[in-house]
């Protein structure tokens, strides 16, 4: 059986709080992945890796590998979320701003 890997995802666009979701791959923090979420496909950000938990978990679906949260953004985001909004409110700030970005064919790494 392949090493599961455990990884606490916050929710874009929703109030919600990180979640525990499990892939078969090593993932990056930062990385931009989609989860399901009461039967429906959402975005979210890899935020910690962590120990497995003793409950199960559901599979990251897919990760954007074109997409990633650089550190410094997570750490604005962790200090904006401390002050002024949700966890999930911040991260969809930057999120809506990556995605707008990319698909105006700029995209800074």
């Amino acid at each position: 059986m392949e090493k599961k890997y455990f990884y606490k995802i916050v929710i874009l666009k929703i109030n919600s709080p990180e979640l525990t979701y499990h892939s078969y791959k090593k993932l990056e923090i930062g990385s931009i992945v989609k989860v399901t979420l009461i039967n429906h496909l959402r975005d979210g950000v890899v935020v910690e890796m962590v120990e497995e938990p003793n409950f199960e978990t559901l599979e990251i679906k897919s990760v954007d590998e074109k997409l990633i949260f650089r550190e410094s953004q997570l750490e604005i985001a962790k200090f904006i979320s401390y002050y002024y909004f949700s966890i999930t409110e911040k991260h969809s700030l930057f999120f809506t701003h990556i995605k707008t970005v990319y698909k105006n064919g700029i995209f800074f790494a």
